[in-house]
């Protein structure tokens, strides 16, 4: 069996599984040519999102007839439905694997924007600490509250941080059900009925149909302009044009974006030049053990795969 890597990051730790799985040639393609030239009874695709295109999808719908399974390196699925898969694939996603470092990432960005890190780094170019006399500006976690849009295995870790640092936790969920670690739980139709008294908004949903713009322009409105938003979601997800007027205005009081709607960040786009905004260029899911995570669930999927089971996290993208 013929098994093709086409992955952003090094795949040498997929490719020691070659030797629990003596019977299956696994093979790299780092570009659509490499995958033009391999994909020919290529049964299997391990693919990072960033990396699967429209040109991919065509490739496989006219060279890959023997393609029977798609895994995903990424949680998000929209570059794959942006794309296309090709019809009767079964796509599984890495759901779960990323969790951790996300969090992380994001209750780092919140820590930093309450705490006026980028400040004090401007205040160090300059070798004067004027502008940040005011004690008062410096604000703590404790106490303040918190709402999470989106509760899968990334916004249920950021939850659990949060808590850590006595934060009350609200949780926008599909349902509104009530979710471990948190104080409230609301439905994505009352989201706007919790915003005015959050001192942060962490985005942590997929981007689809109905999540695209969800934090617009009428719900930035009704924030605190002492509040700050996080997202290490999909950029998508926030209209990044109402959210760069809000931070250019004042009305809102920082933003910590590792994503956007167009990456990597155009130069010229406004976002680099607000001194209220800290950037990172879509990091939060890497580190930690989320390499050795997602080697051990193509394993146990590969498994189920040879013996003809169900496979984790499997998606229907029709």
């Amino acid at each position: 069996m013929k098994l093709v890597l086409m992955l952003r990051s090094k795949d040498d730790a997929i490719m020691k599984l070659d030797g629990d799985f003596s019977d299956v040639e696994f093979l790299r393609a780092s570009s659509s040519d490499d995958l033009h030239d391999v994909v020919e009874d290529c049964e299997v695709l391990v693919a990072s999102g960033s990396i699967y295109s429209a040109e991919v999808a065509d490739i496989l719908r006219q060279r890959g007839g023997s393609l029977r399974w798609i895994q995903s390196r990424s949680v998000g699925v929209d570059m794959f439905v942006a794309a296309g898969v090709p019809k009767g694939v079964i796509f599984t996603n890495a759901r779960g694997i990323n969790g951790r470092t996300e969090s992380e990432h994001a209750i780092a960005l919140l820590l930093a924007l309450m705490r006026r890190v980028p400040e004090l780094e401007r205040c160090r170019a300059e070798a004067s600490w004027r502008s940040v006399e005011d004690r008062e500006q410096f604000l703590s976690l404790e106490g303040r509250t918190l709402v999470i849009v989106g509760m899968g295995s990334i916004g249920q870790q950021v939850a659990r941080k949060a808590g850590a640092f006595d934060m009350r936790v609200i949780a926008v969920t599909r349902t509104g059900d009530a979710v471990e670690a948190t104080d409230e739980s609301v439905s994505v139709d009352r989201m706007i009925d919790v915003l005015p008294g959050a001192d942060a908004v962490v985005m942590c949903l997929p981007l689809n149909d109905r999540t695209r713009g969800l934090l617009g322009e009428g719900e930035l409105a009704v924030m605190k302009p002492s509040a700050v938003i996080v997202n290490v979601a999909r950029g998508g997800v926030v209209d990044q044009h109402a959210l760069t007027v809000a931070l250019r205005d004042g009305r809102l009081g920082g933003a910590g974006l590792d994503v956007f709607e167009n990456e990597p960040l155009p130069a010229d786009n406004p976002l680099w030049r607000l001194e209220n905004v800290i950037l990172s260029p879509h990091v939060a899911g890497a580190g930690g053990n989320n390499t050795r995570r997602f080697v051990e669930l193509f394993a146990d999927n590969l498994r189920r795969y040879r013996a003809g089971g169900p496979l984790r996290n499997q998606i229907d993208l029709t």
